[in-house]
């Protein structure tokens, strides 16, 4: 009963502070939405949906007890609708403002408007992107910083962003097309043909020529970012790939990971190679001090893996000689001796037209010398530990299941489609009965809720909205005597439950696997959870959290603005 008491005040109070923007600055943008051409890899593309002009989007920049309003004005030529979804932010008390397209909102139209306008309460390293289809897949995305009013939880002397993203030649609209299409077995995933690191990458021109596609090798440059030597830097990473993770090093340098999703860890946990996945966030710190008989400059490297596999044969032709995705980048320490600015200045270089030996691993398999860096040390400085009891406890079965209309990751067995009359948030909040075989839970106030997820087939990053969540357990399925794999056992399996664990808003998952998740029901909402390997969740892997809908109906209404996004 203190534990739910507890939580009903901190939901009580942080809904109060959110009714006044006292305490905080308002931080205003506007965003246009459009095509424009580009060569981000070298390769001409005349369909990179910029904001404002800028592939990646503006970087946002605020502090906690800050009010964000964007502006958001859908320009884009071929009239597409569109939206916006912050990811990793809770939006306590705004669920309106979450963004997924007829989850919370209706879509936005061309040529309207839509202002997204909502408290910043947490901090640290978050990121913004489309939540209709796979769009965002075609650049409609861009980074989220948070600092605390509070002094850091581990000093370091300056900061920089880094985005790692892969990349198609082919338009979104088309790879969603195959991927639906009943020829694709199995669910395979469009193979990308480049990564790209903050907006920059690499592609092959004479592949691309091949392919009758308009390549300058003049525009494939990579970025150069000039540190301070002697300095503690800390890096933001974070993945923003519709379906590819990546190992990611940076040569000479130890990563002494600080937060992940988000979440500010006890202690840092030092590793060589941090593995990451779509919508995943880490931060880490590197110190500028490792420079060896007049050496400046070392080689960032993200290698791409692609898992579950993809075909290389898909919509965009063959692959001549396809390798996974690699992208660079250098590191380079100041030549002078003391930067009183301690800034990073960024220029860029040009790729070489073939990548050496030095600048590329072998593989993305990892020498066993190599540290990795293990989740599982990445504790929350917080120290509050997750629940150690269930009040309700969701089971998803995670696989393919195929169809009349082609094969699909689905959970339960049941393809996840939005409605077309009304987002459900607003059904909801006008208590309106969702139909009974829809993909949902309802999550009754404050319950301390358990989710046991049984991986049998492909490996998949899980992205819960309005939460962070514990992961209280990942292990491999344990096989019968025939070799079938099996779910979670309470009795066999009760005692890998942990509750001193990582905390985040995105879980990556092996293929057979087993994950076990924990989380209050302290938010009241409509909340998706789903695959963030954005061609699964196209196909309908997810399902939705009816957070205590009760409470959402006395304390929210739909408002005038967003039943004004709804009218055609």
């Amino acid at each position: 009963m203190k534990m739910i008491s507890r939580i009903l005040f901190s939901f009580l109070a942080v809904n109060t502070v959110l009714k006044s923007v006292v305490n905080g600055k308002l931080i205003k943008h506007t965003f246009e939405i459009d095509y424009a051409p580009g060569h981000p890899d070298g390769v001409k593309s005349n369909w990179i949906l910029q904001i404002n002009n800028q592939f990646p989007g503006p970087t946002i920049v605020g502090t906690v007890g800050d009010v964000l309003q964007v502006d958001v004005i859908n320009r884009i030529k071929d009239k597409q609708n569109t939206s916006l979804h912050w990811h990793g932010i809770h939006q306590q008390g705004t669920p309106f403002q979450d963004g997924p397209v007829m989850v919370t909102q209706c879509p936005l139209r061309y040529n309207r408007t839509q202002r997204y306008k909502f408290k910043l309460e947490q901090w640290g390293t978050f990121w913004y992107h489309s939540h209709v289809k796979s769009q965002y897949a075609e650049g409609l995305w861009g980074a989220l910083i948070i600092h605390p009013q509070k002094p850091p939880a581990h000093k370091y002397d300056e900061e920089l962003v880094i985005t790692l993203n892969d990349w198609y030649h082919t338009r979104t609209s088309s790879n969603e097309d195959w991927y639906l299409s009943k020829s694709n077995r199995l669910g395979r995933t469009p193979f990308p043909d480049s990564i790209l690191l903050n907006g920059r990458g690499y592609y092959p021109c004479e592949q691309a020529w091949e392919r009758n596609l308009s390549c300058r090798k003049k525009r494939q440059r990579r970025h150069v970012f000039i540190a301070p030597r002697n300095k503690k830097i800390r890096v933001r990473l974070i993945n923003t790939s519709s379906r590819t993770s990546f190992n990611f090093s940076i040569d000479s340098h130890s990563l002494d990971t600080i937060e992940v999703d988000g979440i500010d860890v006890v202690q840092p946990v030092a590793a060589d190679v941090i593995q990451i996945s779509p919508a995943q966030r880490y931060s880490f710190i590197i110190t500028t001090n490792q420079s060896k008989a007049g050496k400046d400059r070392y080689l960032i490297r993200a290698v791409g893996i692609l898992e579950p596999a993809a075909d290389p044969d898909t919509v965009q032709g063959k692959c001549k000689n396809c390798t996974l995705p690699v992208v660079t980048a250098i590191l380079k320490y100041d030549r002078k001796s003391q930067n009183s600015s301690n800034q990073i200045r960024n220029e860029t270089e040009a790729y070489k037209d073939n990548f050496s030996a030095d600048q590329l691993p072998p593989s993305p398999l990892l020498p066993n010398n190599v540290r990795l860096l293990d989740e599982t040390l990445l504790l929350p400085y917080d120290k509050i530990v997750a629940p150690p009891f269930a009040d309700q406890t969701i089971i998803l079965n995670s696989g393919v299941i195929i169809t009349d209309d082609g094969d699909r990751f689905a959970f339960n067995q049941t393809l996840f489609s939005l409605p077309e009359d009304e987002p459900i948030l607003h059904k909801v909040v006008r208590g309106v009965a969702l139909p009974s075989e829809f993909p949902y839970v309802t999550l009754q106030p404050f319950a301390s809720v358990r989710i046991i997820i049984n991986n049998f087939e492909a490996a998949h990053p899980f992205h819960m909205h309005g939460h962070h969540f514990w992961v209280m357990s990942k292990f491999p399925m344990r096989n019968d005597s025939n070799g079938n794999f099996l779910g979670f056992d309470d009795k066999l399996d009760g005692d890998k439950i942990k509750v001193s664990v990582v905390k985040r808003d995105t879980v990556y998952v092996p293929a057979k696997h087993v994950v076990v998740i924990a989380f209050y029901a302290d938010n009241p909402g409509v909340w998706t959870f789903h695959c963030h390997i954005d061609w699964h969740n196209l196909g309908g892997m997810a399902f939705i959290l009816n957070e205590a809908p009760d409470l959402a109906r006395r304390k929210f209404k739909v408002t005038e603005e967003m039943k004004s996004i709804c009218r055609k």
